[in-house]
């Protein structure tokens, strides 16, 4: 039978640690064919990224004994509702520098002991929480709190109460039961070959992103959440302090979420709260924002200055190592078999670079896409002018609402900005534009105390822009090692927002599945799963906002002379005044994306099962259920870079389901469990990007779900 050899780290340095005597107990314990050695922590100075050129000894060896084993085992105390920092601070040693994070798909079960319960399992869900974002496969049954009291386990290691220590055998049973069944999916050539990768040197990266705008941001920062060496370039000389984008939709706040950075952007953005409508001096209707037919815990909008949007994640980039090289020009790229070569003009001084992998995130004008010979299919079609500018007004008028508004048959759009007395003004009349900013403001102004019925006085804009825009879509978004993300691949009219939000979205769905391929964790047939999701969304997108910029218009006499006995009619019908809510905000929402023909979803013929179906947003739920313990334990799950395999807690059959060469597992509670249709040994196989790949009953459907993916 085959052996295993298992580290161990003791997360307490105490020198009458009461994990330290439960570790010994567990090697007593433990099957023989599991053979332990301690990996000390003790000596590690605290880590900085600034010795990733140069590991100290005492790290280089932390490296090497983490290497050397099969599997880790964490035996470990609570402190402050979390794990010791001398643990912390082992662990960030062992996963640097980035691309040889020595835990990836290195099987590992934790374990420990304090005198209080609860402590203990919090900080163990913390722990979790930091080895699936470094890819190591964990034993997620049975869990182990143990609750320590004097004479329970001696120093030498002796159980002294028997239930204990029949447990305590059960347990490292089973852990050896899950490292073999790791070690036989993952031999161990394949489970170290992440390890063997030198790390980069200065210059070289495994992907080169261009564009560091949001989508460009995104990207970078989901791949060095995997441990991808990114370079990310940009052609401006720094930061743009101007903002084309002002709204952030559902399906972004939720990837924000899924991200940890919720927290850092709903304290910088201003509260959606609907769209107004006013014509000649009169409010027709009011709209909150309701996504009524997509559950979510999100039912708001997010008004923020893509300036603001770009420094919060550019700050994200840099936390995981990243930066941003300003004035960098990609002018050139050729292709080889396995590597793509491209030009970088850096303000004269020219550059001849080479990557694996290319993502262009370079805007409308893209050079990727121009050098890569793809076309953008569609056509031009109005022209509107844009200003930001503070505002006064002689009554008050809600800042936390978009503004439609129709003055003498002519329409014009108001965006509410970060900043009291800041808005966004568009007009899609008049938009002649001669440099003169004071003209500019004296017409708007004359246009909304007209169509508000208040009179309004607009200060000079600190910007005013004038465009053409453009209905456009790419065919393709991948070209062999190369790649189209955002306004690079799709570009459409403003009218609801979605371009910022589509280019995020974009990025999301690519990186992972990029990391996954340079990891050596997926074969490049995923990679073609990139284009056949997202073109389909950029198409329905220039449908989308081809109907909204023709609704913003509204140039049609005969409906604007009837406009008022229409919100009128529909004012009066609550029924019909919601379906036309939950139409508006529902298409810009960005929660009714799925991907139910991808080759990455493997369809359910059981169509009266509750719960997402295969290729649907796993996080279809409302407050207050999304309150309760198993739909919160589901969201910190989803925060971890892998796949989940998500299961009801209550085990069905005396069969625990694994998937240890994708999925970390993830059992939630009732109501979280009934909502996802996990009843009677019921599964979801959840991707990265937050997606129901497949559902089922059982390992059998299971694997045969496994093998149908293009993995």
């Amino acid at each position: 039978m085959a052996r295993y050899k298992v580290g161990y780290i003791v997360g307490s340095l105490a020198a009458a640690s009461i994990n330290r005597a439960l570790s010994r107990a567990l090697i007593r314990l433990a099957p023989p064919e599991l053979e332990f050695v301690e990996i000390p922590i003790r000596d590690l100075p605290l880590y900085s990224y600034d010795y990733d050129a140069d590991f100290p000894a005492p790290a280089r060896a932390l490296k090497q004994a983490v290497a050397s084993v099969d599997a880790v085992l964490f035996v470990t105390p609570e402190y402050n509702r979390s794990i010791p920092g001398a643990l912390k601070n082992a662990i960030d040693w062992a996963s640097r520098p980035w691309g040889d994070n020595s835990f990836t798909r290195k099987p590992s079960a934790v374990i420990g002991a304090s005198p209080g319960k609860i402590g203990t399992a919090i900080a163990q869900q913390s722990l979790r929480s930091v080895l699936g974002y470094c890819n190591s496969p964990q034993m997620n049954a049975p869990e182990a709190y143990i609750q320590f009291r004097p004479g329970l386990i001696s120093e030498t290691g002796e159980v002294g109460d028997a239930g204990t220590e029949q447990f305590l055998r059960k347990f490292m049973a089973e852990f050896h039961g899950f490292v073999a069944q790791v070690m036989t999916a993952l031999p161990r050539a394949g489970a170290r070959r992440a390890e063997q990768r030198r790390p980069p040197a200065a210059g070289e990266a495994d992907a080169l992103v261009v564009g560091a705008g949001p989508v460009g941001l995104m990207a970078a920062h989901e791949l060095l959440r995997r441990g991808i060496a990114v370079r990310l370039v940009d052609a401006a000389s720094g930061p743009a302090t101007t903002s084309r984008a002002a709204v952030i939709h559902p399906r972004t706040i939720e990837i924000l979420d899924q991200l940890g950075l919720y927290e850092e952007f709903n304290a910088r953005a201003v509260q959606g709260r609907g769209i107004a409508f006013d014509a000649d001096g009169r409010q027709l209707a009011s709209m909150d924002p309701s996504f009524t037919g997509h559950a979510t815990r999100f039912n708001r909008m997010w008004l923020l200055d893509q300036a603001i949007t770009e420094r919060l994640l550019r700050s994200a980039v840099e936390r995981l190592g990243g930066r941003v090289e300003w004035g960098v020009r990609l002018t050139g790229v050729e292709r080889d078999a396995g590597t793509v070569r491209a030009t970088l003009d850096h303000d004269g001084r020219v550059e001849e670079t080479t990557a694996p992998w290319l993502v262009g995130c370079d805007g409308g004008h893209s050079t990727v896409r121009e050098q890569l010979g793809v076309v953008l299919k569609g056509e031009s079609t109005e022209t509107w002018l844009i200003a930001d500018a503070e505002i006064d007004f002689a009554r008050p008028v809600e800042h936390d609402r978009i503004r439609w508004i129709r003055a003498d048959g002519a329409s014009m759009m108001l965006f509410p900005l970060v900043g009291e007395r800041r808005w966004r003004l568009l007009d899609t009349v008049d938009v002649d534009y001669g440099g003169d900013d004071d003209a500019v403001a004296e017409r708007f102004a004359r246009k909304l105390s007209r169509g508000l019925g208040t009179e309004a006085r607009v200060e000079r804009p600190t910007w005013v822009s004038v465009f053409t825009i453009q209905q456009r879509a790419a065919p393709v978004m991948q070209s062999d090692r190369c790649f189209l993300a955002g306004d690079a691949a799709h570009v459409h009219s403003p009218a609801s927002g979605q371009g910022l939000n589509t280019g995020v979205q974009d990025a999301f769905n690519l990186a992972w599945k990029l990391a996954a391929v340079i990891r050596g964790l997926a074969g490049p047939s995923l990679l073609d799963t990139y284009s056949a999701e997202r073109v389909p969304v950029g198409k329905a997108l220039l449908r989308s906002t081809r109907t909204a910029t023709e609704l913003v218009e509204l140039r049609n006499a005969v409906i604007d002379e009837h406009l008022p006995a229409v919100f009128e009619v529909a004012n009066a019908w609550p029924p019909i005044f919601q379906a036309l809510n939950r139409s508006l905000f529902g298409a810009m929402s960005g929660l009714g994306i799925a991907y139910r023909t991808s080759p990455l979803t493997v369809p359910d013929t059981d169509t009266l099962r509750p719960g997402p179906a295969p290729g649907e947003r796993v996080v279809q739920v409302r407050h207050p259920e999304a309150d309760t313990a198993g739909w919160r334990k589901l969201f910190d799950a989803l925060r971890g870079p892998s796949w989940l395999l998500v299961t009801a807690d209550q085990t069905t059959g005396g069969q625990e389901l694994s998937l240890p060469s994708l999925a970390q597992t993830c059992a939630v509670g009732r109501p979280a469990s009934d909502t996802l249709g996990l009843e009677d040994g019921g599964w979801l196989l959840v991707r990265p990007d937050g997606y129901v790949a497949a559902r089922g009953h059982g390992q059998d459907q299971l694997n045969r779900a496994h093998c149908r993916m293009p993995l």
